[in-house]
């Protein structure tokens, strides 16, 4: 049986889908994670790395492995194992093609990704409702998005500190500004503690 690493990139609220090209011998012009199989003598989390170069030319900087799942359906070409990760951090810039094992890439809401009618496999769907965006260990930059599932976190206090000083501090009007601000950014939010309680250091 093969293995293969499968990367799930989230930005907050929306996962990154590939449309497989009609050349591929298996799900083609289906839509799929971002991934392929492990090498003789890789980690997954190297072939991850590798995969994710490849395909959308970035590199993971923060993930978290999500779950494995056994393929043994004729076009996984003698049964395969898909393992998992929430990828919330990377490098290189926007991910984009960088070969033509897809012919799209694409964000999507999770209702969106779930909606989608030709999924690579449909267990995907299941798959897709257990990614969160995770306050305590997820990767926050100036981009992410404050989702409705926000908590005030260690995590999120290292961001706003990096952003606003060591003078950072929540209080009662910051902490309702974020409960009421679903949809704006991390960045909007470190701006709007800048504005009204002190100025970067």
């Amino acid at each position: 049986m093969n293995h293969y690493a499968c990367a799930i990139l989230f930005d907050g609220y929306r996962i990154l889908l590939g449309k497989r090209a009609p050349h591929r011998r298996a799900y083609a012009n289906r839509w799929d994670v971002i991934g392929g199989m492990v090498e003789a003598g890789e980690t997954i989390p190297e072939a991850l790395a590798r995969e994710m170069g490849e395909e959308i030319g970035v590199t993971p900087t923060h993930s978290a492995a999500l779950t494995s799942l056994v393929d043994n359906s004729p076009e996984a070409r003698g049964g395969a194992t898909y393992h998992f990760f929430v990828v919330t951090g990377w490098t290189g810039g926007a991910p984009r093609m960088e070969n033509d094992e897809h012919s799209e890439l694409a964000w999507f809401t999770t209702d969106e990704a779930c909606a989608l009618p030709d999924l690579a496999i449909v267990a995907y769907r299941k798959l897709f409702r257990r990614v969160r965006f995770d306050w305590h260990s997820a990767f926050i930059s100036r981009a992410s998005p404050i989702t409705a599932t926000y908590r005030m976190t260690q995590n999120v206090r290292r961001f706003f500190r990096a952003q606003c000083g060591d003078d950072f501090k929540f209080d009662v009007r910051f902490m309702a500004w974020m409960l009421a601000s679903v949809g704006k950014t991390m960045g909007d939010a470190a701006d709007e503690w800048t504005r009204t309680r002190g100025t970067p250091s």
